[in-house]
């Protein structure tokens, strides 16, 4: 009220005179909208707020959703596990010997090729105690004829063939050629096809050192070769 009161005194001593209701409802009304608007604005905040909440949930269900799928499909035959990498521990040549530790060197191993002269059966028996995949094919030295001179096979994208004795010109559709026989490590290129040869673990030629081998596999064809001396 006493707010009023000054209002109606200092109309009446500048002569303005008029409705000082009207007046003061004016001076309320000022007040008004930016109440209005600052409550509008604080309402599409939160509504930004919450949409954006849920956006970000959305997305983290997404991913967790994706992060399931794809580990499934990597531990199923759904995921086409063949084109997942591969770490192979590749040897040659053992002529019916196994150097100590080499069964621990690689025990890492996804799987272990063996390319031919293996001589005794007891060594693959000692080479698979690890639990690990074993392929082998039969060299000159090999009394067993039930192993394949040869293994061609895909893996990764690759196509691959093992060979004890390496042919003389490149084969046809073969990406990596993997043999042994010679007792010397070889990587070399020719053509479309790359020819792999771990050396000798027992023996080595040539003045070569004592090696195996680790292959690794990559989709869309990449590989590596890595020779290890031992």
């Amino acid at each position: 009220m006493g707010d009023q009161t000054n209002w109606k005194g200092l109309y009446a001593i500048l002569g303005m005179g008029g409705n000082e209701t009207d007046e003061l409802k004016k001076r309320e009304a000022c007040k008004r909208p930016k109440r209005r608007e600052f409550k509008i604005e604080d309402q599409k905040t939160r509504c930004m707020t919450k949409e954006y909440a849920h956006y970000i949930a959305s997305f983290n269900i997404f991913c967790k959703l994706f992060s399931s799928v794809d580990w499934i499909l990597r531990f199923t035959n759904f995921g086409n596990v063949t084109k997942e990498t591969a770490r192979i521990a590749v040897i040659a040549d053992t002529h019916d010997k196994l150097p100590f530790g080499l069964v621990q060197a690689i025990s890492e191993a996804d799987e272990i090729w063996h390319l031919g002269d293996v001589c005794g059966e007891w060594l693959l028996d000692e080479l698979r105690a690890g639990g690990k995949p074993l392929k082998v094919v039969r060299g000159n030295c090999d009394p067993v004829m039930e192993w394949p001179l040869t293994l061609d096979f895909t893996r990764s994208d690759h196509s691959i063939r093992m060979v004890h004795i390496p042919p003389s010109t490149p084969p046809a559709g073969v990406d990596l050629l993997l043999h042994g026989h010679t007792h010397v490590p070889r990587h070399e290129r020719l053509g479309s096809t790359v020819f792999l040869n771990p050396g000798c673990i027992t023996r080595p030629n040539r003045g070569a050192p004592r090696s195996y081998a680790w292959l690794t596999l990559y989709p869309e064809g990449e590989y590596r070769w890595q020779l290890r001396v031992f």
